[in-house]
C-alpha cells in the first residue's frame, strides 16, 4: 500500500535529518577547539 510505504520514507528522512545535525553539532564543536587552539598558539 501507498500509505505504508510514506511512513517508511518519512521515517527514513527523519534519521538521516537527525544524522546530519549530529554530524554538524560534531563539525561546530571541532572548530571551537581549534579556534582555541589558534587562540593559545597566538597566545605564546
Amino acid at each position: 500500500s501507498l500509505k505504508k510505504e510514506e511512513g517508511r520514507r518519512k521515517k527514513e528522512e527523519g534519521r538521516r535529518q537527525k544524522a546530519e545535525g549530529r554530524r554538524q553539532k560534531e563539525e561546530g564543536r571541532r572548530q571551537k577547539a581549534e579556534g582555541r587552539r589558534q587562540k593559545a598558539e597566538g597566545r605564546r
